[in-house]
């Protein structure tokens, strides 16, 4: 899947992200931004098991994973809504505002 967007994912995306205003982060379109993000959530920008994907490989660049805030994660009226729709909470342990599309990645 990864190199190819499913029709209406990056759409869905960032609906959530406007109509619920709980999403943190949604589509990552840069490889600069993901080296700095991986940087800073784990320490290395090549990317870190289970915590951040290394550059151009992102579900998040892909449209296909969203990060909602801790307000949303709280909420299981939310996780409901999201599950319901076809999104995976896919690290509740390590990184539990992240939500993938269509499957657990």
């Amino acid at each position: 899947m990864l190199g190819r967007v499913r029709p209406g994912q990056v759409a869905c995306s960032r609906s959530i992200a406007v109509s619920a205003r709980l999403v943190a982060d949604a589509v990552r379109d840069s490889r600069r931004w993901t080296r700095r993000a991986c940087r800073a959530i784990c320490g290395d920008p090549g990317g870190c098991p289970d915590r951040c994907a290394p550059p151009g490989l992102s579900w998040h660049q892909l449209g296909a994973a969203v990060d909602i805030a801790q307000e949303g994660v709280d909420d299981a009226r939310i996780v409901a809504a999201l599950e319901d729709n076809g999104w995976c909470q896919s690290l509740p342990g390590s990184d539990p505002g992240h939500f993938s599309f269509d499957g657990c990645h």
